[in-house]
């Protein structure tokens, strides 16, 4: 008697017919099922808040999980923006998420908006109850769709929007926002900085923007301290910077500038 040959094709098929049902009773449930869930990156919103945002589930199939219902769940709080989910298997999950934190002020209709770093407003006021220093940014024209909670400035699509946020995130990232109180976006071809000393820091367009803030921050530390009230630094030459003493006459209500500049790097 012939011993029975198995082809490739009928291998093949029973092999994925095996794995399909595997894969199966897996995702049913039955292996594999959530026991730990741990939150990291929250410092505000209490970890608990963030599992019951999620939908997780103790004994939930971990293969069930989907990434991005999580994250829609998560940042229904305005607070969270979801970052990863972390599957450690066969066990465990972790959600990962950042706390939006504010960077900037806007102001609307009376009201105070606070933004973090995404353009996405976080926060409303009638008034100024907060103690942070943050820059305000003027120059932006803001509609009530972008002044409601959880509404992005950016998605507005305005340039001067973008451009914003871009900048205030440069001076987040070279440490130089705590001394700016003002940036104006009015005109993308003459974008400037108040500082809180009331120096004007004129960066012109939108162009190269971390090499002039660069330049800004090596040179206001040696602006003497006796000329820097209502001065003008001017940065927009990105490998040279100005400076310009501004003064208010005795005898007149009028600012006069003096015509030398009394700092230049080259």
């Amino acid at each position: 008697m012939k011993e029975k040959k198995w082809k490739p094709g009928r291998i093949a098929a029973i092999t994925l017919i095996a794995v399909i049902t595997l894969g199966a009773w897996i995702a049913s449930g039955n292996v594999m099922m959530i026991s730990s869930i741990g939150v990291e990156g929250s410092d505000i919103v209490p970890a608990d808040e963030v599992i019951r945002l999620s939908g997780l589930q103790y004994g939930q199939a971990i293969l069930s999980v989907n990434s991005f219902d999580i994250k829609q769940r998560v940042e229904s709080n305005r607070f969270l923006r979801f970052v990863a989910l972390d599957k450690q298997y066969p066990s465990r999950v972790v959600i990962m998420v950042e706390t939006r934190k504010p960077v900037a002020i806007l102001q609307y209709m009376g009201n105070y908006l606070l933004a973090d770093a995404e353009g996405v407003v976080i926060a409303r006021y009638s008034q100024l109850e907060f103690s942070e220093d943050l820059p305000f940014i003027t120059g932006l024209e803001i509609t009530e769709a972008m002044a409601r909670l959880d509404a992005s400035i950016i998605a507005s699509g305005a340039p001067n929007a973008l451009a914003a946020f871009n900048i205030i995130n440069e001076l987040n990232a070279q440490e130089m926002s705590d001394g700016i109180s003002e940036l104006n976006v009015a005109d993308l071809d003459n974008i400037y900085l108040v500082t809180l000393d009331g120096i004007q820091v004129m960066l012109g367009d939108n162009y190269e923007i971390p090499a002039k803030i660069a330049l800004a921050k090596a040179v206001l530390p040696q602006l003497p301290s006796d000329t820097k009230p209502g001065g003008l630094l001017d940065v927009t030459a990105v490998n040279k910077a100005d400076y310009l003493q501004t003064r208010i006459s005795k005898t007149s209500s009028l600012d006069e500038v003096d015509s030398q500049s009394v700092f230049g790097q080259q």
